[in-house]
């Protein structure tokens, strides 16, 4: 997964420069899309980072990269169904 923000220059240049380490945002939906091609936006209600070894053990068929960070998201309400098969 990409996430893709709007950043003012003065914060991306103290980033680029090594003077800032940490970025923080409010997440208000995430669109999930499927190979199938249906698409939902959902409300994001929690964040947290999780082990991708915890989460590998509760979902083993998914290729999870144990070096990177799970980002885990608590969904709530659906917020658009652009496909009336959910």
């Amino acid at each position: 997964m990409k996430l893709r923000a709007k950043i003012s220059p003065k914060y991306l240049d103290q980033i680029v420069r090594g003077e800032k380490a940490w970025e923080y945002r409010q997440i208000e939906t995430i669109t999930l899309v499927c190979p199938d091609g249906r698409i939902a936006e959902f409300g994001v209600g929690r964040l947290d980072i999780v082990s991708a070894e915890i989460v590998a053990k509760y979902h083993p068929d998914v290729p999870w990269d144990l070096k990177k960070p799970v980002l885990a998201m608590k969904l709530v309400a659906v917020v658009v169904d652009r496909d009336k098969r959910f």
